[in-house]
């Protein structure tokens, strides 16, 4: 995330950026329960294009299946948990994402940039039953991700989430450890600390040595002395990316698009007061963002704000703000335009 600060922000005032600490555990029913028969389905299989290929997804062995009814920004944390556990544990057993689209046009159509922004190293489907799925599976509409853990036909384990986040991620990790027989399994962090690189689109090698910038993806705000933790981290990355731009200057590289002149006239939308929505838009609107960095901060923003009326409202206002000065990139003019309207229907 670049440090680029451009003169907008004044209108966006200066705290430091806080991220959520997560949504408790939200379970439906959907799936076949644990005992139950989980037989073999037909896939339409991705390898990150639109082009797909019919294959058969068998169930013998050892399989984590998720289901996906919507693929959406809130569960891409939790989608990059079974992505990134599912590939350490591909010896022990395969794991298979398959997304259950209304729309399966519209679908194809955003299979490269979902696959390139989460890095997929596991399969990545869509159903070839379409937005019911598998019959014999009976999905719930009403859960976003089903996860199912088959051994030899059969369900061992079954999470279904309603609204699926990273406070889910423990629960995720211990089912597919079970299966795969991980007597110790990675902690969530730990996971995130081994695969959260640099983002994409930038050389690792161009990020300083000295002052790495920490990974606080999933960040701890449970405790006052966490919080603080997470201050301090988060200072730390501001110095580094500092360095970063410092050293990509004095290399001759290209620099961040200068923002354009705020058109003239008085401003829409306010410019928010609560730390953690104003930290989490100054990241949004940075101009060398990639489109993976976009993605990641809208999910950090609909976590942080939701279910908190007044915090969704001052998003909704800086948004609008934000979208009035055509600050960040292209890409996230275009997010900010969706979520602008996803919000306003949720508005008092």
């Amino acid at each position: 995330m670049p440090i680029f600060v451009p003169v907008a922000l004044t209108m966006l005032a200066t705290p430091i950026l806080t991220l959520h600490s997560g949504l408790p555990l939200q379970q439906v029913t959907s799936g076949p329960q644990p005992g139950e028969k989980a037989p073999a389905f037909n896939v339409l299989l991705t390898d990150g294009s639109p082009v797909l290929r019919e294959v058969e997804q068998k169930t013998s062995g050892a399989v984590t299946v998720v289901f996906l009814t919507a693929v959406e920004r809130s569960a891409m944390p939790l989608i990059r948990i079974v992505n990134w556990y599912g590939a350490e544990r591909k010896t022990a057993m395969d794991t298979v994402i398959v997304v259950l689209p209304k729309d399966p046009v519209a679908m194809r159509d955003r299979l490269p940039a979902i696959v390139k922004s989460l890095n997929l190293k596991v399969k990545f489907a869509i159903s070839s039953d379409g937005p019911d799925g598998p019959g014999a599976y009976a999905i719930n509409s009403k859960a976003m991700m089903t996860i199912l853990t088959i051994r030899d036909g059969k369900v061992e384990g079954n999470l279904a989430l309603a609204q699926p986040g990273v406070a889910d991620a423990k629960n995720v990790i211990t089912l597919m450890a079970k299966l795969s027989g991980d007597e110790k399994p990675p902690t969530p962090d730990e996971l995130n600390a081994r695969n959260a690189g640099a983002p994409a689109g930038r050389p690792a090698a161009q990020r300083p040595a000295a002052n790495p910038a920490p990974a606080v993806a999933e960040p701890d705000l449970s405790t006052p002395e966490s919080m603080k933790k997470v201050i301090l981290d988060l200072v730390k990355e501001v110095a580094a990316l500092k360095a970063e731009l410092a050293a990509l200057k004095a290399g001759g590289n290209a620099q961040p698009a200068a923002q354009p002149k705020p058109p003239a006239g008085p401003l829409p939308g306010a410019a928010p007061t609560d730390p953690g929505v104003l930290g989490l838009l100054r990241a949004f609107i940075q101009p060398s963002n990639t489109n993976a960095d976009v993605d990641r901060v809208a999910a950090d923003i609909d976590l942080y704000t939701r279910g908190k009326a007044e915090l969704l409202k001052q998003a909704h206002d800086g948004w609008v703000r934000i979208l009035h000065l055509k600050y960040g990139t292209e890409y996230a003019q275009k997010i900010g335009a969706e979520m602008v309207k996803v919000w306003k229907t949720k508005l008092p």
